[in-house]
């Protein structure tokens, strides 16, 4: 999670409609710009003001996102590959031999598509295999060799939040 203290609020734009109006906050977080529209001019204001106050208090922002550190859900702070292992766990005991296996192939595919950036320090048939062999297998994963060991320590720092 890349984190900045780079960040300018500017004032709410009010747009009047044919139909409503509706009141826009704008910010700028790390060069990148960012709006959230509301119904009401209250609604608005108290948005604004929180950005204000965290950045009164010096609290940083996520690029990412663009909202501060304390806006972050309690959910964002789970990684993807987290989750699917979790939930590789919980539907092992249920499934039969090609659901397991179908679970796990999809899952590595969605996995590597879902990283920050692409293993390059690492050949794509043994993070494939990883994956596939011993993250997204119950009974394999406390027995992977180092080698694996170290791609799944990669693949967990480089994962997205979900």
């Amino acid at each position: 999670m890349e984190t900045t203290y780079d960040v300018k609020v500017y004032k709410i734009l009010t747009y009047k409609g044919a139909r409503k109006t509706t009141y826009t906050v704008r910010w700028v977080v790390a060069g990148k710009r960012w709006r959230e529209p509301f119904d009401t001019v209250a609604l608005a204001e108290g948005f604004r003001s929180e950005l204000i106050r965290a950045t009164g208090k010096g609290e940083a922002f996520v690029i990412a996102t663009g909202l501060p550190v304390s806006h972050r859900s309690k959910s964002a702070a789970m990684t993807w590959y987290k989750f699917a292992v979790e939930f590789v766990d919980a539907r092992w005991a249920q499934l039969g031999g090609n659901s397991r296996k179908n679970i796990a192939k999809t899952l590595t595919a969605t996995t590597i598509a879902l990283l920050r950036a692409k293993p390059t320090q690492f050949a794509p048939p043994a993070v494939r295999t990883a994956l596939r062999e011993w993250a997204f297998n119950t009974n394999r994963r406390p027995d992977a060799p180092r080698d694996m060991v170290a791609i799944l320590r990669w693949v967990e720092r480089n994962s997205l939040p979900v």
